[in-house]
């Protein structure tokens, strides 16, 4: 779908929530209130009142919609948020039962022909056929105890829709309920009976729960009843469960050290003491369970290091390191020949650096006026949060890196050498806050940051002045007020802030040969006329003309008027004097006119935002026989830029800039490419280190990290999560969206030569094991699939399924030799397999010594130091280590590439952190010769190739 599109056609559609069959809402399409997809996502989110944004919408048949298109008036859908979509229920015809339903004797009435069998209740849960009894309220408010503390009641309101397992249901009592041990919690049991809850139907409202971990449940049946205290001078029957309380010492002045004031009582605290840490000992070295193995030489225990997540410890004798994340303790082993391990130590940062060597992709689906072509040779645009400086002859770039966060607009000052970019609110404390950036193109050297503290979301587009040679600065703000603000940028003064509009605005420039601010947006193009420190805003007058939905585009005729493109498609002529439309091209695209520009001689090019089409017009705007199509794989036109010696660029709505002349198709000339959708996968071919990416935008891209070319394509039918390459690099397997895993052939640019579903959510990783003989594919059902691979990556035939995380697979690593798996799930466990049969590993301490072909799991010793202080299990997406170098880098949720040295084994590890990714950074790979690094970012889109140095 076509950016901007606006459905013409108002629809009434009825959501459900997935899962809940009783509580549909209507939500309007049209063009006021649906400007895209993603907008109505948020509609259905807000109407739901989801705790979590709508990501997916289905049929009642279960049929995936993508596009407003195939939305049909009057028609149901169901909108999920996370998890599997819930088919068999009976959406839209399971009512509540009414009173009119029942005769006297409390029986149904005979029910017409066509009419709906009213719900049956039972124990307060609805109770409906098939598929439909997984859960069928929407909430359930429960009390939930610690095991053995009866007093420590937790008031817990469960969403019973978005938790369909009782996995699920544990995961959500952790957020509530805290156990003595520290451990997750594993079982839940019913107060009255100690019954287990296996599933989530069981549960009632109203009822009391114990909370286990992997001890066994404590059983006295004075759950929420405060116990009575205990006489300890009465000897205590039956102590098998019970806790004695240590004997309180009183304070110095009384004159005692204990509560009796005897020898007696000094010594009934120090055997309970006693027995308190004999019964601790044997209790951790039950729940290890572990092989014996040779002791680990250390020369001390290191000290408890405090956070808010909970100390950090390490004992020596058993080599464990427990640290906590989000209050669940992490507990990992020390490889036996890691002596002299002390939780005290720092490790430095690495010799090793990282230099941004190459940004792949322009951001051309979401942004506007952001290219342009300078004297130097060099064409400026932005990727994620750099601005790119890309020379067109040596084909080489340099970047501008100062931006901690999206940038959002670009401009040039009339100079030529002067950028201005500005950004969105970053994640750095200082300068976090959305503001411009005044540069030198030279240099790269920052001459002025201006807005600090005036802009509220986003700098949503700039324009230096152009009647007086620069001299002023205008940014529109993303706020609710649009509002305008000027700037005399070289003396960092504010000189005017004026609130213009509620609605959006598109694009802004300063006339050429006046003070007066022309901007364009939401069904409206406003002059804005600067005199004495104010801003006369003056509407444009479409008079006899439709008002389009939004008006995208603008550049100046010679003569000083304007020229606009729209959503609808026209091109109108903006007298300069009365801000009249003065000719109006109806219908000069199909779909609407994204790109405009005005050439040397004084004609005009339009670009196509759907049909991709170049059209050439006179300067009396006559359309000229002239055609150009852009080539369908980069998409349809985002902007124009003139080019030397006759050419132009083009940057599309898919992310890519390509150059070319007008007229010739043959002579389109790709100069950058990208991902136009969330990006996660990525994959190093073994042996010529070239680069796999994959992403949701249904696309996979082969890169030469010499070339920097993109050297073939793909497109899917299924958006694509996850990638690896077979070790002998005729294929790469690539996991889907939708369960799938697909075999391509590289040898053939990327043919589809198997595919396979395993389970029915996103596939989250798949990598070979060293020698490719074996297949691991982890799904976000909580599973690892496993398979024999044969006639180098032609064949598979499974063998085993891990089963054992409680949540959803993450990340997974072979060991050297092919026989075991280590793997990481979003409740941050460490679990071991064994890759033969799928069989886990239980003990830890047993795997301690494994060699690992790989270092992608985030959660693992070699690990501890990627982790910051207080971390909440989001904050390290993903990491890898290098081959020959002792080095690992990892990406955050702050849109940094982090190089540590490599094992990063004390929680205390410096490391050299990296700018440039706006989102999320989820993916770092090596070349297979450790000169260089790539990252990819999420909603960013962007793939940054970084050298080592």
């Amino acid at each position: 779908m076509a950016t901007g599109y606006v459905p013409i056609q108002a629809k009434r559609v009825k959501v459900y929530k997935n899962g809940d069959a009783t509580n549909g809402r209507t939500v309007v399409v049209n063009r006021r209130n649906i400007k895209d997809f993603e907008t109505f996502l948020e509609a259905c989110s807000k109407a739901l009142k989801t705790p979590v944004p709508v990501r997916r919408i289905a049929t009642i048949g279960g049929e995936k919609v993508a596009d407003l298109e195939e939305l049909k008036g009057q028609e149901e859908y169901i909108a999920i948020t996370t998890g599997k979509l819930q088919l068999g229920l009976q959406y839209g015809k399971i009512i509540s039962p009414r009173r009119d339903d029942k005769n006297k004797n409390g029986l149904l009435s005979s029910l017409e022909d066509g009419e709906v069998l009213p719900p049956v209740y039972h124990n307060k849960r609805l109770i409906v056929s098939g598929r439909a009894r997984k859960i069928s309220r929407a909430t359930c408010r429960i009390f939930v105890y610690p095991n053995g503390k009866f007093s420590e009641e937790s008031n817990v309101l469960l969403q019973m829709s978005n938790l369909p397992t009782m996995g699920r249901v544990l995961d959500a009592l952790a957020e509530h309920v805290r156990l003595s041990t520290a451990a997750a919690i594993r079982h839940l049991y019913a107060v009255d009976t100690y019954e287990e809850v296996k599933d989530p139907r069981m549960l009632e409202n109203g009822q009391k729960y114990v909370a286990v971990g992997v001890e066994k449940v404590v059983k006295h049946g004075n759950y929420g009843q405060r116990p009575p205290p205990l006489n300890l001078s009465t000897k205590v029957e039956n102590t098998k469960h019970q806790k004695l309380p240590p004997i309180k010492a009183r304070s110095k002045k009384d004159g005692m050290n204990s509560t009796s004031g005897s020898e007696d009582g000094k010594k009934s605290e120090d055997e309970y003491r006693t027995r308190h840490k004999q019964k601790k000992e044997r209790k951790e070295k039950e729940n290890e369970a572990a092989i014996p193995t040779k002791p680990v030489s250390h020369k001390r225990a290191a000290k408890d290091k405090k956070s808010k997540n909970g100390a950090v410890t390490f004992n020596p004798e058993t080599g464990m390191l427990r640290f906590y994340i989000r209050g669940r303790p992490i507990s990992l082993h020390a490889p036996t020949n890691c002596d002299n391990y002390e939780l005290d130590q720092v490790l430095p940062a690495p010799e090793e650096t990282l230099k941004l060597e190459w940004v792949y992709g322009y951001r051309g689906k979401d942004c506007r006026s952001n290219m342009f072509y300078l004297p130097s040779g060099e064409l400026v645009y932005h990727m994620a949060a750099v601005a790119v400086l890309y020379n067109v002859q040596t084909k080489t770039q340099r970047h501008y890196l100062d931006h901690t966060d999206d940038i959002k607009c670009l401009a040039v000052h009339p100079d030529q050498v002067t950028i201005v970019t500005g950004q969105v609110e970053g994640h750095a404390e200082k300068q976090g806050q959305p503001h411009v950036r005044i540069w030198s193109s030279d240099t790269l050297e920052t001459l002025h940051v201006i807005g600090l503290k005036d802009f509220e979301i986003a700098v949503a587009c700039v324009a230096f002045s152009r009647f007086d040679g620069g001299e002023l600065l205008a940014a529109f703000d993303d706020d609710n007020d649009h509002t305008l603000l000027l700037y005399d940028w070289k003396n960092e003064k504010k000189l005017l802030q004026q609130k213009s509009c509620p609605d959006p605005i598109c694009e802004v420039e300063f006339h050429p040969m006046e003070n007066t601010v022309v901007a364009c947006g939401k069904q409206q193009v406003l002059f804005f006329e600067i005199e004495d420190g104010q801003a006369d805003k003056k509407m444009g007058l479409f008079e006899d003309n439709e008002r389009p939905a939004f008006v995208v585009c603008l550049t100046f005729a010679e003569n000083g008027d304007v020229v606009t493109g729209d959503t609808e498609g026209n091109i109108f002529v903006w007298s300069k004097d009365d801000r009249k439309v003065i000719k109006a091209i109806h219908d000069a695209h199909e779909g609407p006119v994204f790109g405009l520009a005005r050439l040397p001689d004084g004609s005009f090019v339009s670009g196509g935002g759907k049909d991709g089409k170049i059209w050439q017009w006179d300067a009396e705007y006559n359309k000229q026989d002239l055609e150009t199509q852009v080539p369908e794989d980069f998409g349809p036109v985002r902007i124009l830029e003139p080019g030397p010696e006759g050419s132009i660029f083009i940057g599309t709505t898919e992310n890519a800039i390509v150059q070319g002349v007008l007229g010739q198709l043959a002579k389109f000339d790709p100069l950058t490419q990208g991902h136009s959708d969330e990006l996660w996968g990525i994959a190093v071919h073994p042996h010529n280190g070239q680069i796999l990416t994959c992403a949701y935008d249904k696309h996979v891209y082969m890169w030469d990290p010499q070339t920097h070319a993109l050297l073939w394509s793909k497109q899917l039918q299924e958006e694509a999560h996850s990638a690896c390459i077979h070790p002998d690099g005729e294929v790469a397997v690539i996991g889907t969206r939708d369960a799938k895993w697909l075999v391509l052939d590289l040898l053939q640019n990327g043919q589809v030569i198997f595919e396979d579903t395993d389970g029915k959510e996103q596939i989250e990783c798949v990598e070979f094991s060293p020698d490719g003989s074996r297949l691991a594919v982890g799904s976000r059902d909580n599973s690892v699939y496993l398979y024999n691979v044969t006639d180098s990556g032609h064949q598979f035939d499974r063998i085993g399924r891990c089963t054992g995380h409680s949540s959803y697979i993450t990340h997974l690593d072979w060991s050297m030799d092919g026989q075991y798996i280590q793997t990481n799930s979003g409740d941050y466990e460490l679990l071991y397999w064994d890759a033969s049969t799928g069989d886990q590993i239980p003990s830890a301490q047993h795997m301690r010594d494994v060699e690992w072909a790989t270092q992608y799991c985030t959660l693992s010793f070699n690990t501890l130091g990627l982790w910051p202080e207080d971390a909440d299990g989001t904050d390290v997406n993903g990491c890898s280590r290098a081959t020959r170098r002792a080095i690992c880098a990892s990406g955050d949720d702050d849109g940094k590439v982090n190089l540590f040295k490599y094992p990063a084994n004390q929680k205390k590890s410096g490391s050299h952190v990296y700018g440039g990714h706006s989102s999320h950074v989820t993916a770092t790979r090596f070349l297979t010769d450790d000169s260089g690094l790539f990252s990819t970012g999420g909603r960013d889109m962007a793939v940054l190739q970084w050298r080592v140095q």
